[in-house]
């Protein structure tokens, strides 16, 4: 077992109180509580490195903070009729495919939308997406996140699903799947608003 890769550099980026997990891959295997010094080494690092002051606190002269707005890039998915939906034309993920088993989008019973949209297009999922649910019926549906990994055909998203993409390598896609999951995280995502169906924007 070892720390997720960037898991430390993540966590002081979203400046998340949370308790740090151990990763087998993706998936987070056990978790312990707060000793009194993990929360120290989460903010100042591992490696004595001198600190500077931020708006997040004291971090290592080498990380960054940076909002999550401004790391990735925002779309809303494609919007269709219902004569263009069925079995021909490009996999479009759905809201019912934003929920699964793991922290993956689920694939089984994509839909396919007839509709021409070019591979070039920012409409075209890429491995390490973001997908949020930004309409629901369901209060509790909405702000829903799942990752995105490569499908066996190029496959797009609806509109009632928001995609971010990270601008930038350096930022670990599956510790946000998990952070947006969180109470913390979902609460910060999608706000105070309630209204019959739930709505949230770029």
């Amino acid at each position: 077992e070892r720390l997720a890769p960037g898991f430390w550099r993540q966590a002081i980026l979203v400046g998340a109180r949370i308790h740090p997990h151990h990763f087998r891959g993706d998936r987070p295997v056990c978790r312990r509580r707060d000793d009194g010094g993990i929360l120290h080494r989460l903010r100042h690092g591992l490696r004595g490195e001198k600190l500077k002051k931020t708006d997040a606190g004291l971090i290592p002269n080498t990380w960054i903070v940076n909002l999550f707005g401004d790391a990735a890039d925002f779309k809303n998915g494609i919007n269709f009729s219902g004569d263009q939906k069925g079995e021909k034309g490009i996999p479009t993920i759905d809201v019912m495919n934003m929920y699964g088993m793991d922290i993956y989008v689920n694939y089984s019973k994509l839909n396919r939308v007839n509709k021409d949209i070019s591979k070039d297009s920012d409409y075209i999922l890429r491995k390490g997406d973001l997908l949020f649910v930004r309409s629901s019926l369901k209060p509790e549906g909405v702000g829903q996140v799942s990752l995105y990994r490569e499908n066996v055909e190029p496959t797009t998203f609806c509109g009632f699903i928001i995609n971010a993409r990270f601008k930038s390598p350096i930022f670990l896609p599956e510790f946000y799947v998990y952070y947006f999951r969180s109470d913390l995280g979902r609460s910060r995502f999608i706000g105070a608003s309630r209204v019959s169906i739930t709505n949230v924007n770029q």
